[in-house]
């Protein structure tokens, strides 16, 4: 009886030796749950502060959207603006050019009128016609 007391005694160590090294992997597996705890908190803490700064950037965007269409609708308005400035610069413009051609035509036409009534008054005294 001995010997089965030494065999038994022989397979209980072994079983206890492979128990000690099964709870030495729990312990290192909960220690790693630990840190893993530790790790999800802090990446959910960091998903908020970043949902925050991308709602604050959504945000920024939005209102550049909304400055840009604005500023697009005012540069519009001044195209406009300037494009009835230019017109009337032009039609202004136009009007203040020298017509040579007509301006010629009238200098010529009044001396014209001029010769002929000076001909015209010298016969009037030359012939005595009043």
């Amino acid at each position: 009886m001995d010997n089965r007391i030494g065999e038994r005694v022989s397979s209980l160590e072994t079983t206890v030796g492979q128990h000690d090294k099964r709870i030495e992997k729990l312990e290192d597996s909960t220690a790693i749950l630990g840190r893993m705890g530790l790790l999800l908190e802090q990446q959910v803490e960091l998903n908020r502060e970043q949902h925050i700064t991308l709602s604050a950037i959504n945000e920024n965007i939005t209102n550049l959207n909304t400055t840009q269409i604005q500023l697009q609708e005012e540069m519009k308005t001044m195209n406009t603006r300037i494009q009835k400035v230019e017109k009337t610069q032009e039609e202004e413009q136009e009007k203040n050019t020298l017509d040579l051609s007509g301006t010629l035509k009238r200098v010529i036409l009044w001396a014209l009128g001029v010769g002929l009534t000076a001909i015209s008054a010298w016969v009037m005294i030359k012939f005595n016609l009043k």
